[in-house]
């Protein structure tokens, strides 16, 4: 689970590779991974129009989309107090648009909270990425 402002959004598990601490207060773009360039996108900047603040609970979490071939796709996402892990009973609801993509959300015992659709947003990504290359950061 992470936050943006005063709301949070939650990661599928079995999406995320790794998640890794945001040392360096550089922009999203490329970032060189285990011997790979994969794009990465603030959440922040895509919801608010603002880069992501420098905190210590800032991190990069890189995800993955299971590919066709024998690789999957993967990106990376800078999430904001990135630091909790949620269990709960996720819903079936239908996927959104829109900067942020979602796919229903998982209820704990005390909130619902939206579920970020990875697989939509590494298409988004992918796209961009490819359209407008960005900075890399290591």
């Amino acid at each position: 689970m992470f936050r943006c402002g005063d709301d949070s959004y939650a990661l599928d598990c079995a999406n995320i590779v790794e998640v890794l601490p945001k040392i360096r207060p550089e922009p999203a773009g490329l970032l060189a991974y285990r011997g790979r360039t994969v794009p990465v996108a603030d959440i922040s900047l895509l919801l608010t129009g603002k880069p992501g603040a420098d905190m210590m609970s800032t991190r990069i979490v890189v995800v993955r989309k299971p590919g066709e071939g024998p690789e999957e796709i993967m990106a990376g996402i800078i999430a904001e107090h990135a630091l909790e892990m949620v269990k709960g009973t996720p819903s079936d609801a239908a996927p959104s648009g829109g900067p942020l993509p979602l796919r229903g959300a998982v209820t704990t015992s005390d909130k619902k909270i939206p579920i970020v659709d990875i697989p939509a947003l590494i298409d988004k990504m992918v796209g961009a990425s490819t359209a407008a290359p960005g900075k890399e950061t290591a």
